[in-house]
């Protein structure tokens, strides 16, 4: 669909009898970005999440020792996790903002997303978010998850930043059942543990 020459891809959500299933995404802020930074761009992947029909549990985790009886999802291996990184990944191309590892990691190169920022004249946490988004739709969906438009498209121009910094770029329809069905599955595997509530520190 266009709207005002801007093609917006429409997700679906789950039925209104049935809740949207949830996600714990676990946050290293190796970057060491400030707080501020960090609650837009939580409060814009859950946005983009929800759109998909996904609630976010993102927890804010932090290097250290904690025992493996604990509920604190930061130390357990079976929920998605993202690192945001200062350090210029290994083989990673100059404009290379995120990637994503075997295992349920991911990657994001801040300087990258800064530098977005600084060209098109954004909030730098809009792009972060979008980058996190793209990257948990790899973790999700594999490796082959592109798209021509949206979220996954492999790569973003002036169109695509254009629809960030106004918060509709978003999942596919098709792409957002296939989200919504895989992250039930994981629930139901007891891969994830949603009942941590969405406001983990």
């Amino acid at each position: 669909m266009k709207i005002f020459g801007i093609q917006l891809m429409l997700a679906i959500l789950p039925a209104a009898s049935q809740p949207a299933p949830a996600m714990t995404l676990k946050v290293w802020n190796e970057a060491h970005l400030d707080k501020e930074m960090l609650l837009k761009t939580r409060k814009e992947v859950t946005s983009i999440l929800g759109r998909a029909g996904v609630n976010l549990v993102w927890a804010d985790c932090i290097a250290g020792f904690a025992s493996w009886t604990s509920k604190d999802p930061c130390v357990h291996d079976d929920d998605f996790q993202v690192s945001i990184t200062a350090d210029k990944p290994p083989n990673a191309t100059p404009d290379k903002a995120g990637f994503t590892e075997a295992g349920g990691s991911a990657t994001v190169y801040y300087p990258t997303v800064a530098s977005r920022a600084r060209y098109f004249f954004m909030d730098a946490s809009q792009i972060l978010a979008a980058t996190i988004a793209h990257e948990v739709g790899h973790l999700i969906l594999g490796a082959n998850a592109h798209t021509p438009e949206g979220v996954m498209r492999t790569d973003w121009g002036p169109e695509q930043f254009k629809l960030i910094g106004a918060g509709k770029l978003v999942f596919s329809r098709d792409q957002a059942k296939l989200i919504q069905t895989e992250v039930k599955r994981r629930v139901a595997e007891g891969k994830q543990r949603p009942q941590l509530g969405s406001d983990h520190p």
